[in-house]
This record gives structure tokens, sequence and C-alpha cells, in this order.
């Protein structure tokens, strides 16, 4: 079988649109201008386009171009991608991430040749030979177009698939090296640790990490620098969601206690220490809000109990129940009262 490098060499020979599959930072960028590069338009422009960042609004004029006075602002005509890319490579990166209407704009330019500038009245003769790419499933595409582009396809590795991160790294480090006018070198602990990596951002994210690491130790890289690379890039870590009772307002927190409270003991009424512990009142505060809020059993001490107050019940209204030694229920409203 051939290897990746040897297939796409041999597309290259044919002059007919190629299909870059694989996920985000594998390099389908850099494959598509080698792609170019050894093909016979390699003396032609290699126009890039990144679907994903044009707004649909501004699609057809930003491929197709527009011509003067075709809307406001238009003070000139202006060539669009596929112009420009005349008798050269058209790059489509992010493909899929186009709606279906601008992806069957798009077809009917790669099928028939032609392009219509915004405001134009006669269509423009295009050659172009179209290499797109996409991160995502095939069926994200339109199926006319992606029949259309597949005649040759490629699917690119993940960098853990290839298993040659070091391998990349020190051609990384050669490029560093020029781009810097200085030497740039590995660590031979940072090129076994490297190499242990999953890398799930693929080749974009070796590099990254790798000029990263560059840059702080001064041409020197080194284990360390790299991990504080890669957990730069790590996103935040989210917050388990608390519980409703930690959320909700103290006020209300302190009610359903009192509801527990109430519900927990077969007679409805509970000790006001119960609720102190419960909510971490100081005990002055404890007995102005159970007043407040609470029906009082009248009684004084260890046989001072609360409740929940009963609807239609208002302040100082006697009530007819009586609980142990005939003693009247009193809605209490003040500390005195809960001391009485």
């Amino acid at each position: 079988m051939l290897t990746l490098e040897a297939k796409a060499k041999a597309f290259a020979r044919w002059d007919r649109p190629v299909l870059l599959l694989g996920e985000r930072g594998t390099g389908k960028t850099t494959m598509a201008r080698q792609i170019h590069t050894w093909s016979k338009r390699a003396r032609a422009r290699f126009v890039p386009v990144d679907c994903a960042a044009i707004p649909n609004e501004l699609f057809e004029a930003e491929m197709f171009g527009y011509v003067k006075g075709a809307f406001t602002g238009a003070n000139q005509s202006k060539e669009g991608r596929f112009q420009l890319a005349d008798k050269g490579t058209l790059f489509l990166d992010e493909l899929a991430e186009l709606e279906p209407a601008k992806q069957a704009a798009l077809l009917v330019a790669a099928q028939e040749g032609v392009v219509w500038r915004v405001g134009a009245s006669i269509p423009e003769t295009v050659n172009v030979r179209i290499i797109a790419a996409t991160n995502r499933p095939l069926h994200a595409l339109r199926a006319d177009l992606r029949d259309r582009l597949s005649t040759f396809w490629l699917r690119l590795p993940t960098l853990s698939e290839r298993g040659d991160a070091a391998k990349l790294a020190v051609h990384y480090c050669a490029k560093l090296s020029e781009e810097l006018g200085e030497d740039v070198r590995l660590s031979s602990t940072a090129l076994a640790w490297l190499s242990a990596q999953r890398w799930p951002g693929n080749i974009r994210q070796l590099q990254n990490a790798l000029t990263y690491a560059a840059a702080l130790g001064y041409g020197r890289i080194s284990k360390a620098d790299l991990e504080e690379a890669l957990q730069e890039e790590e996103p935040p870590v989210p917050q388990p969601f608390e519980p409703a009772a930690t959320v909700l307002a103290p006020e209300l927190v302190r009610h359903n206690i009192v509801a527990q409270l109430s519900a927990a003991s077969s007679s409805g009424w509970f000790r006001p220490g119960d609720f102190r512990k419960a909510t971490g009142l100081k005990q002055t505060a404890t007995f102005e809000w159970l007043s407040t809020n609470c029906e009082h059993n009248g009684q004084r001490g260890v046989g001072s109990r609360y409740r929940l107050r009963r609807e239609g019940l208002g302040h100082g209204t006697r009530q007819p129940e009586k609980m142990g030694g005939g003693t009247g229920l009193v809605p209490c409203r003040t500390r005195a009262q809960a001391y009485a």
C-alpha cells in the first residue's frame, strides 16, 4: 500500500479535485500546499479560503467578486477568490461549515467553471483546481458537492496514529532555528516525554507547545516547559453543580429547615436549639427569626417549642388548641415572649 505522501504525489499529477479529511491540526493545509507544489499549477497562485470565517451575507461577494455599484459601498469592481485562483489552486478549508445553499453555489462553479460576480449580467470563465478539507463527517456536505470534489480523497491520521511525534518535533525545532537564527534544541527527557503524549490537538498542538517552550527556555526546550505549555491549553474544569439549598436565599433556606424539623416531629413542634444548629444562627438571631415566622407553644425553658405558622393566623391570635400543661398557643413575635 502506498504511503500518504506517495498517494498525494500521485493525485497531484492529475488535474482533479482532492478532498482532505482529518481532525483539526492534522496538517490539512500543509498537505494542500504540497499537492499544489507537486502539481502542474505550481507556478500559479495557491489561494486558501477559511470557509467558516466568511459571513453568509458576504459569501458570494468574497468568493465570486462583485461589480462597481452592485451594492452600497461597492465603489469599484473586485475579484473574488475564484478569479484570484485562476490557473492555480483554490483551497476550501472547513468546507462543511457552509450552509447547504452556499455549498450549492460552489457546486455550480466547480462543475461549470464559471462564476457570476455580484451585480454582473454575464458570467466569467475560471480555470481552478479545487482542494477542499473538512474535519466533520462526510454527511455534513451536500451529496452532490461531495461527489464532485472527492475524485481523489485523503484521510490524514492523527498524531497518535502516526506515532512520529519525536521526528516531527526535531524537524520543527530545525525550522525554529532557521527562523530565530539560533540553535533550538530538545533535551532528551523532553523528547521522551513528548513521544509518550496523546496530542489531541495533533501537529498544531505539538508545534504550539514547542514554540512556547523554546521561548521560555531561550532555545533550550525542557520537559517542564513543555508540560507548562500543555497546562496553559487545558480548558478550565467545570465546577460541579451545587445542591439547590446552598444557592437559595437565606430566608428561603430557613423556611425549608423549619419545614423539615416540623415534618420530623410527630406533633409538628420542634426545639429552637435544633433550628439554631441547623442554621448556624446565634441565639439572639434564632429567637428573633422564630418569633417572627413561627408559632410558639407559650412554654418556657426546656419545654419551649415552635412550629410552622398556620395559614390565616395573624400575630397575637390566641389558638384554641392547647399543648401540655393546659397552656394556650400564642403566635410569638418577640424574643421576650420566647423566654417568658
